[in-house]
């Protein structure tokens, strides 16, 4: 209210701006009074002197001796004690002088010190430029009242905030008389009035020393907040206000004639007692129902954990909530030191904390304590100083915060953390956290081993800059595709990274994303594929060796039938050559038939040859070459390498084709080996069947999934029962001499061609054996 900051009372004595403006304001106001009312009586005006009332001028000397006043409190607002002393000396001496003229009821002592002002201004009044006993009451007052305010003491305040509400509730009353007309100011009662400028001069100096010193005076009077404050700052002002417009009505009645003094005073004493009564009934209501709010708050504060202690720690109030922490009761609590009832365990101790607390007003420890029944609590401990008066003993409030449960947790994190920590340094894969910017933020122990690089120096630079310059611009746009993956990791990428040292390496890597606040985090997982690549190369390898043993296999079981194919060839050819070569040595050669005869040798020759390059095709080790094969060619190069054409002859051949899928996509030869080891197995497991004729039926069909299934079958006795559990089973087999690996082989065949391989035996007899490739449309083909 009075432009008085309460958290700058403390340095209020060493820096008058602390006092706020109204003081100022007020003080500077009066001084203007002053000054103005004797400038009006230098030029000869005592309208001016009065303030538009020439008859009822503020007197020269009274101007002086309030403007001195005015200046000196000036001076005490700004702590300068002795400027103010010197400057209520001349006002001593005034009102010294006024008291002896007014005993001698002669102008003498202090009329003389404005002899040159306004002579004819004292004419018509008995004392001249004198104050008049109300004023120079006032002029007493208020030099008083500055002078106990040169020392900031709680009391000295009180009484000066008294001093100045005293001449405040006067200046109303005896300034408002004569505007008011009651009284006259010739009249009898023209010595307890004042001047409108005086009235001015007066009230705004009460005015300053009562916002100079109301926080001193009357504690939160001035300044409290909420309803208290208000409550009390209209007791304040009606107090004030009210006894003074009593007393004027109290004038102005006892003037009215023909009205009895007696009854005035009976009435102005009831109108006390009425006003009285009521702002003790208004201010009781008002205070009562601000008690019954702060009771309910104090009970609220009391559940909580609070200990007030004196300097030494010794605890004077404990709160329920320290009942229900510690399970101590109050009355066994106070009168002991709190770290000693509580076992407590601090680095700090007491004496340090108040030294702490005392320089900075506030301090937070964390501390183990230990409840009635021995539990160990973690608790958070504010200590603050409590204000008290300068007399008396400093207190502490200690509020006490259970943060054992956020102990235990923040324990379990750490543990897991570490936990967390440990997995990552020993994992073996490389594991990268970068942000959406491509910003490294951890690099564990892998990594650092796989790319050659420390963590310190990949902490806050460019993922990309681990791989080589060709691949960055692929990585940037895999991590927008793999931004929706919501937390999951994404599919293994093949890239190449790059050491420290330039060399470049094969890596597999797979993104996760995590949402952190609005932050959304990648790791990346990273594995050093190279010794997976070379492992992959070298199985390559040795699986082309064991097909091409396997097919060397086949050729020694087929060599009996395979010299048979080639030696009715060839020794079709000899019988041609030989009856070409009689012809020729006949008398009369018949160069036509002879010529026939050289050729069909020559195409016994080549059928012989072809024989042989479609062995050898079969038996050499080439490159894998997928490629749109004819299902039906397939199958009849397959059945021409299984079967002598004796065995052909002997035993029944069927083909059953799918005339919607007739394309398949593999590699011939393999497909081939296939079929092969199906035919011959076939075969063999119908050698030597007396009781009925050897039959095999080989079949195609669509099977769906872009897929044809080719099965072999036979009407022979089947697959042995401990057999079909495991047909693929390697060294597993019926035969007496066979190596158990061709069917192994054949389904590596099969499922390297994406395909899959099944057994089984007939319900009509026989076994069956079928797999699948891959086929392709029509549409596929012509494209």
């Amino acid at each position: 209210m009075f432009g008085s900051d309460p958290s700058q009372r403390n340095v209020d004595s060493r820096n008058g701006l602390n006092a706020g403006w109204v003081p100022h304001v007020c003080a500077l106001t009066a001084l203007a009074c002053c000054l103005i009312a004797l400038a009006g009586w230098a030029t000869g005006q005592p309208g001016i002197a009065g303030f538009g009332h020439p008859s009822y001028p503020m007197r020269p000397l009274t101007a002086a001796g309030f403007g001195l006043v005015a200046l000196a409190l000036i001076a005490a607002i700004w702590r300068q004690r002795a400027i103010t002393l010197v400057l209520m000396l001349p006002v001593v001496l005034i009102a010294a002088g006024v008291a002896l003229d007014y005993a001698g009821n002669a102008p003498t002592i202090a009329d003389r010190l404005l002899l040159s002002i306004g002579r004819t201004a004292r004419q018509g009044h008995p004392h001249g430029t004198l104050p008049g006993p109300m004023p120079i009451a006032m002029m007493i007052l208020l030099a008083v009242a500055t002078l106990l305010a040169l020392r900031e003491v709680s009391r000295r305040s009180k009484i000066v905030v008294m001093i100045a509400s005293l001449v405040l509730g006067v200046t109303i009353i005896a300034g408002l008389a004569v505007p008011l007309g009651i009284v006259a100011i010739s009249g009898p009662g023209q010595h307890v009035t004042l001047s409108l400028p005086l009235a001015i001069t007066t009230a705004s100096l009460a005015l300053a020393l009562i916002g100079w010193r109301h926080h001193n005076g009357w504690p939160g009077l001035l300044s409290a907040q909420g309803v208290e404050g208000r409550t009390l700052r209209t007791i304040f002002v009606l107090v004030l206000v009210a006894p003074a417009v009593l007393g004027l009505g109290g004038l102005w009645a006892a003037s009215l004639p023909g009205i009895a003094p007696e009854l005035v005073e009976m009435v102005e004493a009831g109108a006390h007692v009425l006003v009285s009564a009521a702002v003790l009934f208004w201010a009781w209501s008002r205070i009562s129902r601000e008690n019954n709010a702060r009771w309910a708050v104090t009970r609220a504060l009391d559940s909580a954990p609070i200990v007030l202690t004196d300097a030494e720690g010794r605890i004077l109030h404990w709160s329920k909530g320290c009942e229900n922490l510690y399970l101590w009761d109050a009355g066994e609590a106070v009168g002991r030191l709190k770290h000693d009832l509580l076992a407590t365990t601090i680095d700090q101790d007491w004496p340090a904390m108040m030294a702490e607390i005392t320089r900075t007003g506030a301090c937070e420890r964390e501390m183990v304590e230990q409840r009635r029944d021995g539990t160990r609590l973690h608790i958070l401990e504010k200590a603050q100083l409590l204000p008290v008066r300068a007399q008396d003993a400093p207190l502490v409030v200690l509020s006490m915060t259970d943060i054992t449960e956020r102990e235990r947790r923040a324990a379990a994190l750490a543990a897991r953390e570490s936990e967390l920590g440990s997995i990552l340094e020993t994992a073996p894969d490389a594991m990268i956290a970068i942000d959406d910017r491509n910003v490294i933020r951890s690099f564990n122990a892998t990594a650092e081993r796989m790319f050659g690089r420390p963590a310190g120096e990949m902490v806050g630079q460019d993922f990309r800059a681990l791989m080589p310059e060709r691949f960055r611009g692929q990585f940037d746009a895999g991590l927008a595709g793999d931004a929706d993956t919501g937390g999951e990791r994404s599919r293994l990428r093949s890239l190449v990274g790059l050491r420290s040292d330039g060399t470049e390496f094969p890596i597999e890597l797979a993104l996760g994303a995590a949402e952190v606040g609005e932050e959304r985090i990648f790791t990346a997982f990273i594995r050093d594929v190279t010794d997976k690549l070379a492992a992959q190369e070298r199985h390559a390898e040795l699986r082309d060796e064991l097909l091409h043993v396997s097919r060397l296999s086949a050729m020694g079981e087929m060599a009996a039938g395979l010299a048979h194919e080639l030696n009715q060839p060839l020794a079709a050819a000899t019988n041609f050559l030989g009856a070409a070569e009689m012809l020729l040595a006949a008398d009369a050669p018949d160069s036509g038939k002879a010529a026939d005869l050289v050729r069909m040798a020559s195409a016994q020759t080549l059928r012989a040859g072809e024989i042989i390059q479609r062995l050898r095709t079969f038996v050499s080790k080439g490159d894998v070459e997928v490629h749109a094969e004819p299902i039906v060619d397939v199958i009849a190069g397959a059945v021409s390498l299984s079967l002598t054409s004796v065995e052909q002859q002997k035993i029944g051949i069927r083909y059953e084709p799918d005339a919607m899928h007739r394309t398949i996509l593999a590699d011939r030869v393999q497909i081939q080996q296939v079929l092969v080891n199906l035919i011959r197995n076939a075969v063999d497991a119908q050698r030597d069947r007396p009781d009925a004729r050897p039959e095999i039926l080989l079949t195609s069909r669509g099977v769906g999934d872009g897929m044809v299934e080719i099965a072999v079958s036979d009407n022979g006795p089947g697959i042995p029962e401990e057999i079909l559990g495991s047909p693929y089973k390697p060294f597993n087999s019926t035969k007496p001499n066979g190596m158990g690996i061709g069917l192994s082989i054949c389904r590596r065949i099969v499922e390297f061609h994406g395909g899959t391989m099944h057994a089984e035996n007939r319900p009509e007899g026989g076994a069956r054996i079928r797999f699948t490739v891959p086929a392709i449309g029509n549409a596929e083909l012509a494209a």
